[in-house]
C-alpha cells in the first residue's frame, strides 16, 4: 500500500496537519505523531467542523477525551444530532462546545453525566433542552445567541443546583423563572440583549452572585 493511499484513509481532522505544513515530509511526520497520540488514548481535546457524523468511532479512538469543540455551518444540510449521539459513551467528557448551526435532537446529551461545561451558542434553539436537567455535574451553561422565549421553571431550579455560570444572552426572553433563586451556587448570570423588563423576586437568595449583566433589555 502506498503512503498516499494510507494518508487518504485518515480522518479529515488528522489530515489538517498536512494542509497546515508547507513541507510535505514534515506534514507526514505530523500526521503520524497525531495519529499515534490519538490511538494510545492520550488525546484530550478534539475539534470537529461538520454536522455529519465523524468518520471514525469517537469513543473507541478517543476514550479519554475531555474536551470537544464543534463548529457547525449554517450552509450545511441537516443538523448535528447524529454527530452528538456519537458522544454519549464518552464517560470522561467534561467540556462540550457547539456553535453556529442547528443541533437538532439533544436527548443523547443526558448521558454525559461527567459534563461540567456546556456551550450551545447560536444553535437555533427555540426551546430549553430538557436533557440538560439530567446533567447533575454541570457548572457552566452557555445558551447565548439562540431563540429562547422562556426558561421553564421545572428546568431552571433545583435540578441544576450546581450551576455557577449561566449565559442566556441574546435570546428572546421576556421574563425569568422564579425558580432561578434555587441556583444558590451561581456566581455569574448573563441575561443581556433580551426583552426582560423586571427581575424575578428572590434573587437576593443568590448570595454567591458576583456578576449580573442585564444590559440591553427592552
Amino acid at each position: 500500500m502506498s503512503l498516499a493511499s494510507t494518508i487518504n484513509d485518515l480522518p479529515d481532522e488528522i489530515l489538517e496537519t498536512v494542509i497546515e505544513c508547507t513541507d510535505w515530509r514534515q506534514g507526514c511526520r505530523g500526521v503520524c505523531r497525531r495519529w499515534r497520540k490519538a490511538s494510545d488514548g492520550s488525546t484530550q481535546g478534539l475539534e470537529l467542523r461538520s454536522t455529519a457524523p465523524a468518520p471514525f468511532c469517537i469513543d473507541a479512538t478517543f476514550p479519554n477525551i475531555k474536551s470537544i469543540s464543534i463548529s457547525l455551518s449554517e450552509d450545511e444540510d441537516g443538523d448535528a444530532s447524529a454527530l452528538l449521539a456519537q458522544l454519549q459513551e464518552l464517560s470522561r467528557l467534561g467540556d462540550l462546545s457547539v456553535s453556529r448551526g442547528p443541533v437538532g435532537n439533544l436527548t443523547s446529551l443526558s448521558l454525559l453525566t461527567s459534563l461540567h461545561t456546556l456551550t450551545l451558542a447560536s444553535c437555533d434553539i427555540s426551546e430549553f433542552p430538557v436533557s440538560i436537567c439530567e446533567m447533575s455535574s454541570l457548572k457552566r451553561l452557555a445558551l447565548g445567541g439562540n431563540k429562547l422565549e422562556t426558561l421553564p421553571e421545572a428546568a431552571v431550579g433545583h435540578r441544576l443546583a450546581s450551576l455557577e455560570y449561566l449565559d442566556v444572552s441574546s435570546n428572546r426572553l421576556s421574563a425569568l423563572p422564579s425558580t432561578l433563586s434555587a441556583l444558590t451556587a451561581l456566581t455569574q448570570l448573563d441575561i443581556q440583549d433580551n426583552k426582560i423588563v423586571e427581575l424575578p423576586a428572590g434573587l437576593e437568595a443568590l448570595q454567591q452572585l458576583a456578576m449580573l449583566n442585564a444590559s440591553i433589555n427592552k
